[in-house]
């Protein structure tokens, strides 16, 4: 009896163990996506043109203050991120004349340092491959 009580303080520790080390994994994993997407921020230039998109905030639950300019300032209406398995991506909504709903959805490649996706343009119903280059 007393080495079935020894066994099972051991199998209470290792369990106490392994709930306290994957708590703390949880928590090292929550901040290290907060951090990644940090690197979202800063100013963006598309690379077959000179329009402009510059992030100045990544908020929590996935909101996005950015600008869109062409080169004057464009209304950004909405704007937003996701970080899905380690992938990055921003969704920019346009409102303003000549950009009635006009939408970007990028993904980040940080290999490259490059925002990558679709543009649809919502005057003309088309939608186009772009890349945006950090402007550093």
């Amino acid at each position: 009896m007393n080495t079935n009580n020894t066994f099972l303080k051991y199998i209470g520790l290792a369990l106490v163990i392994l709930i306290t080390l994957s708590f703390k994994t949880d928590q090292t994993q929550q901040k290290t996506k907060e951090n990644n997407q940090k690197i979202l921020l800063g100013n963006w230039v598309r690379t077959d043109s000179d329009y402009k998109i510059k992030i100045s905030e990544v908020a929590k639950e996935g909101k996005l203050k950015a600008g869109y300019f062409n080169p004057k300032s464009i209304n950004v209406s909405k704007a937003s991120w996701t970080n899905t398995k380690g992938v990055l991506k921003i969704y920019i909504e346009l409102r303003d004349e000549n950009y009635p709903g006009s939408i970007y959805n990028l993904t980040y490649f940080p290999e490259k340092d490059m925002l990558a996706g679709k543009y649809f343009q919502a005057v003309t119903g088309e939608t186009y491959d772009i890349l945006f280059s950090r402007v550093k």
